[in-house]
């Protein structure tokens, strides 16, 4: 097979900056060359450019840079890129996320498989928030015709195609992906006791304003306790300013110096910062499914996450790992000092985690789910 996948976060160009997408797409496309099949992810970037990351061949086109009109300007030259693609034959598949549907022509005869990450409408409603008109209108028109629709969540599949009112021909629910010889119980990395690790982009969706309000909690019962919030900075509402810098101005003396913000870490360093920890949290008050905790329990950390949402198909509350109400930083703080509290059950729940990711997660028990639904998906198109 020769599949072409749209992402403009892959990690090896992206150091940093990438998130649950970019991380889903190289690892999967990795396993696939490895099972013989060809790969091209195309995406944007500041500049062209082209790799080879383990035989995965990976083309950035250059973003347009034109105030106002440069999504457009995007969204056409991926468009006639495909195009030439796919009347060469170099193409049999395209794989697309919400974002970058609307960069497939409709017309294309290869088949179009969008895996749904969180559309924008998505993301909005789980806050209580209004979408964007513009952007809502262009995933949404792309949406309503899509075909061929892999959810990486019951969760986000029900939800989507419920807001977008989507019929597709085909709806299968494959789970996120990860590497767990990268993500693994290392007897070089010792954990903490009492250290805390949150990973993810700081935006508020994520819960790090919960988390820090729990902080306070836990450092009442737990004085030596420490939190280390690794990812990228987000902005807060409106683009006004730094998520990490508005977090800061509102800790008290006494809580600051317990609060490292770590910044990126490159993903290859996240095994050992979620080794290191007594537990890793994970509050999003929205996921389409949850990367990061699949990949602290792959590294056989027990994991505090969401009840809501994708959070019971990841994990069994009070099995392999322990379940919250998200909004509440009481039930956060709770959570989190039972396993702080408790050591014996922490390494109870970080065992069964990482048996729960070798079951359900791995790379190849999705790969092969994944290629059985690509072929499925190419018999059906050419019949």
């Amino acid at each position: 097979m020769r599949i072409c996948y749209l992402c403009s976060e892959y990690p090896s160009l992206t150091v940093g900056k990438h998130g649950g997408i970019g991380t889903l797409v190289q690892v999967l496309a990795q396993k696939l060359v490895s099972e013989g099949n060809s790969v091209l992810v195309l995406g944007f970037g500041e500049q062209a450019q082209e790799i080879d990351d383990c035989g995965v061949q990976v083309r950035y086109l250059r973003r347009s840079r034109v105030r106002k009109l440069g999504v457009f300007i995007n969204l056409l030259t991926m468009r006639r890129y495909l195009r030439h693609l796919c009347s060469r034959g170099e193409i049999d598949l395209i794989e697309a996320t919400e974002s970058s549907l609307p960069s497939v022509p409709a017309d294309l005869k290869v088949p179009t498989v969008v895996r749904l990450q969180g559309s924008h409408r998505f993301i909005k409603s789980c806050v209580g928030e209004r979408p964007r008109f513009l952007t809502d209108a262009f995933q949404h028109r792309s949406l309503k015709r899509a075909k061929i629709i892999v959810g990486v969540s019951q969760f986000v599949t029900d939800q989507t195609l419920r807001i977008h009112d989507l019929h597709p021909q085909v709806s299968v629910v494959i789970p996120s992906i990860v590497d767990t010889d990268l993500f693994s119980s290392s007897d070089e990395v010792t954990s903490e006791k009492d250290l805390i690790v949150f990973a993810g982009t700081l935006y508020r969706f994520k819960g790090v304003y919960q988390l820090i309000e729990a902080m306070r909690i836990i450092l009442s019962k737990r004085p030596e306790a420490r939190l280390i919030m690794a990812g990228k900075d987000g902005r807060v509402e409106g683009g006004l300013g730094s998520v990490t810098e508005d977090l800061k101005s509102q800790m008290s003396s006494d809580l600051a110096p317990k609060v490292r913000f770590q910044g990126p870490v490159p993903h290859e360093e996240l095994a050992k910062l979620y080794s290191g920890a007594a537990v890793c949290v994970f509050p999003s008050l929205k996921e389409s499914f949850g990367i990061v905790a699949i990949e602290a329990m792959a590294c056989g950390r027990p994991v505090v996450f969401m009840k809501t949402g994708p959070g019971p198909e990841i994990i069994e509350d009070g099995v392999s790992g322990l379940l919250c109400d998200t909004y509440s930083p009481s039930d956060i703080a709770e959570k989190i000092l039972c396993i702080l509290d408790d050591p014996a059950l922490g390494q109870r729940l970080g065992r069964n985690a990482r048996e729960r990711v070798l079951q359900k997660f791995s790379a190849d028990v999705v790969v092969r789910k994944n290629i059985a639904f690509y072929e499925q998906c190419l018999s059906s198109s050419s019949t």
